[in-house]
């Protein structure tokens, strides 16, 4: 029997040695001629499946990426769309009683950003480098360090080597202003995301980011890159698995989760799935309130 190719519906043949070879798609399980990689073949930004040359044409977006039919119908397109996700997320939260926000801190803005908008901003921050093929969300910050300024009196030339008491008579100091660091706080000044997402996916890498918000708002240290992804795609594996379980979800709704889980275990960077891997096995054991802890104690996991 030959498989049949996804895209171009002709019957995949053997090569000389009796082998078919074709790619699959790791979740949709669809296959496809080993061409269809890199001709030109459109592959959806939502759920990465190739478009059919003989179904639906894909959605072009403004900055050229492309959506199929399904990812369109539940598009995120601007502030106004993200906005019920954001404050779900932020609610989120509180079912492990953690509060997203530090004290004092009031919820940074959400901007929906086109591709190259959020390549030039990775640029400046560079965080990102070398670290993921594409950029889907950012929380941008800084740090802020209050200086206390204090007065010291302190002797004159003219004055020093004298008694004191003679010294105090004349007026013998003067006022010197030092500065001491006191406090160094981390500020979130946006959090970026990338626009014409599907509802779901959108909602994962916010939950991605909000996480990276809450270690910034909340007193953690600065921590190793695996450490920090791996913590944040935790959190938004939690929160896509969480949508599962709602009794409105669709059907539809639910397998596309179920692609969004599968996506973040199965993942092979070093840094974004062997983290989430390790962050995965430590929640599992220990609870993620009690992982929290532990990172920030010991900059480490449990």
């Amino acid at each position: 029997h030959k498989p049949r190719c996804s895209v171009c519906d002709v019957g995949m043949e053997a090569d000389a040695n009796g082998v078919i070879r074709f790619h699959i798609e790791p979740f949709w399980g669809a296959k496809s001629c080993p061409a269809h990689a890199t001709d030109g073949t459109p592959s959806c930004d939502g759920c990465r499946r190739l478009q059919s040359r003989h179904g639906e044409e894909y959605v072009r977006l403004p900055d050229d990426r492309m959506l199929c039919a399904k990812c369109v119908s539940t598009v995120v397109v601007d502030q106004h769309d993200a906005e019920p996700l954001f404050q779900d997320i932020v609610q989120f939260f509180g079912t492990f009683g953690l509060s997203a926000l530090g004290p004092n801190s009031t919820l940074p803005p959400l901007y929906m950003c086109t591709q190259d908008v959020m390549d030039h901003v990775d640029v400046e921050e560079a965080w990102h480098r070398g670290r993921t093929s594409q950029v889907r969300g950012m929380c941008v910050s800084h740090t802020e360090t209050v200086d206390v300024v204090y007065r010291e009196p302190m002797w004159t030339k003219q004055t020093r080597g004298g008694s004191m008491f003679s010294n105090l008579l004349r007026g013998g100091f003067q006022m010197v202003e030092r500065r001491l660091p006191q406090l160094v706080t981390q500020k979130v000044s946006a959090i970026l995301v990338l626009s014409c997402l599907p509802r779901l996916l959108c909602g994962q890498i916010l939950a991605h980011e909000c996480m990276h918000m809450y270690l910034k708002l909340n007193g953690f240290p600065t921590l190793e890159p695996i450490i920090e992804e791996g913590i944040c795609q935790l959190f938004s594996l939690l929160w896509i698995e969480a949508q599962m379980a709602k009794p409105e979800i669709s059907g539809e709704d639910v397998v596309f989760s179920a692609y969004i889980a599968d996506v973040i275990k199965s993942d092979e960077s070093p840094i974004y799935g062997d983290g989430a891997r390790l962050a995965i096995a430590a929640y599992t054991d220990h609870g993620l309130v009690h992982v929290l802890d532990s990172v920030k104690r010991t900059r480490n996991l449990p």
